[in-house]
């Protein structure tokens, strides 16, 4: 399963978005986007989860604030 995670700072590592998860040993990988505009900082992070799990987790890290930002979060329904 995969969670989408928006409104990331700008610079953010992939190290960041494995604080934010709690370095969960869930994580199978993540793909971070970074882009010159703050509000396009994107990452990717495949779980070794149910879609039930992927949503639980995404329902805790939505709106949570992370370094000087609200992040938003997001359970991918099709990919796999």
């Amino acid at each position: 399963m995969f969670i989408q995670v928006l409104n990331l700072p700008v610079g953010t590592t992939i190290e960041d978005v494995t604080e934010l998860f709690c370095r969960t040993s869930i994580i199978d990988s993540i793909h971070v986007h970074d882009a010159a505009v703050p509000e396009h900082v994107v990452a990717w992070v495949a779980l070794r989860c149910s879609q039930t799990g992927a949503n639980a987790i995404s329902d805790l890290l939505d709106g949570r604030f992370f370094r000087g930002r609200h992040v938003s979060t997001y359970a991918a329904l099709f990919l796999h």
